[in-house]
């Protein structure tokens, strides 16, 4: 009658979809992925239903069940007093929801003549989409008995995409990577290089998958600001953030380039991934541009700890690894006979170069502020063949 606000509640996210109302409860989604449910009077919360993504649908209430549409392509059935899931459909298609009648779009549409396109619809069979809610059900009660607890596994699973016997199957593997991902996701060199271990023991190219799941090279740049191909790694997966800047060429935006804001955090994974690169078998499905023998440019500024894994991509053409802090040697190196651009500078514990000695194709060599390194270069950039050779004798000699 006059207005004056009653109450108000904040939820995690905006708020798009019209309320449903009855017997005193209010109900209505949000985009934080909740269908929410509280007191006509007071505004408090009964009870909150979360989904897969946003919920912008209004909902509607048949018989004490909450019908509405989530984010995630399924349509759900909830208890309107507790909250309790009773089945979800997944439709193919979005579901229109009234009071009265509760149809599903089939994704079809046909224009007769030139007139504005008409839209299929067909009704749902709650009844049978209720079986099917029974008979997810049913199946997480098995999955629950056999421990099937690997998020992905279960709910396909439960969705009757695989069987109750692959997914039992399926969950060591699983569990697996999950323990890898784990060991690799810490910020300590150590834990990180028992996850390497732990994927080098396992010869399933499953495992690389999952953990390359998303990754490639990308364009990005160096600490100085030059161009380098970087390994783009899938934030969906891994805790990582990138800020991406647009890379201007002759006139044009040519690309997209990597600029890291959480450089702390994202060395130690990217370590982890090109360690994990390095070791995936050539029958990964993995995107091309990081299967092994197409790898010819890596920038891992600031990365290594050791450069042993690299020895695997034997076609490197060109490699920085600048302010490496922890690298010690580059023995790792020495059989990347390709190599002919390297970059070490600011590597300031790097003490060992022997594994440069026989690089014969190496014509630009960078070891400034490497004050630890021995030999001591007359010439700390070198940018000509015979100067990288000069040096690589002095290595040699020091050798002997």
């Amino acid at each position: 009658k006059t207005g004056e606000e009653k109450w108000k509640f904040k939820t995690g996210d905006s708020v798009s979809s019209s309320p449903a109302v009855s017997d005193g409860v209010v109900y209505f989604g949000s985009r934080d992925n909740y269908l929410y449910a509280l007191d006509t009077k007071t505004g408090e919360e009964k009870w909150k239903f979360k989904t897969g993504d946003s919920v912008s649908s209004s909902p509607a209430l048949v018989d004490g069940v909450v019908y509405f549409n989530g984010g995630d392509e399924y349509f759900y059935a909830v208890d309107a007093k507790t909250g309790e899931k009773k089945w979800k459909f997944q439709p193919g298609g979005e579901v229109l929801l009234t009071q009265q009648l509760l149809l599903v779009y089939n994704n079809k549409q046909f224009q007769p003549g030139k007139s504005m396109p008409v839209y299929l619809f067909c009704a749902i069979d709650i009844e049978a989409a209720s079986a099917l809610g029974k008979e997810e059900q049913k199946r997480q009660k098995e999955a629950d008995k056999h421990g099937i607890t690997v998020e992905d596994i279960r709910t396909k699973y439960i969705s009757g995409d695989i069987t109750l016997e692959e997914a039992i199957e399926l969950q060591p593997q699983h569990l697996k990577i999950d323990k890898i991902k784990q060991l690799l996701s810490l910020p300590d060199y150590d834990k990180i290089d028992a996850g390497i271990e732990l994927a080098r023991s396992s010869s399933e190219p499953a495992v690389f998958e999952a953990l390359l799941d998303g990754c490639k090279m990308g364009p990005g740049r160096d600490v100085l600001g030059r161009y380098h191909p970087r390994i783009i790694i899938n934030p969906d997966v891994w805790d990582i953030k990138y800020e991406f800047k647009g890379l201007r060429g002759d006139n044009v935006i040519e690309d997209y380039v990597i600029e890291e804001y959480d450089s702390e955090r994202n060395k130690y994974v990217e370590y982890a991934i090109l360690n994990i690169i390095a070791l995936a078998p050539e029958n990964s499905n993995i995107h091309s541009s990081i299967m092994r023998s197409n790898i010819t440019n890596i920038c891992s500024a600031g990365r290594f700890k050791n450069v042993d894994i690299l020895a695997n991509l034997t076609n490197l053409h060109s490699l920085n690894l600048e302010r490496c802090e922890s690298l010690q040697n580059v023995d790792g190196l020495a059989n990347l006979t390709n190599l002919n651009s390297l970059e070490l500078y600011g590597s300031v514990d790097l003490q060992k170069v022997d594994g440069l000695a026989n690089l014969t194709n190496l014509t630009s060599l960078d070891l400034s502020y490497c004050d630890k390194v021995q030999p001591k270069p007359s010439i700390e950039v070198m940018t000509t063949r015979a100067e990288v050779a000069a040096y690589q004798e002095e290595i040699k000699k020091s050798m002997k």
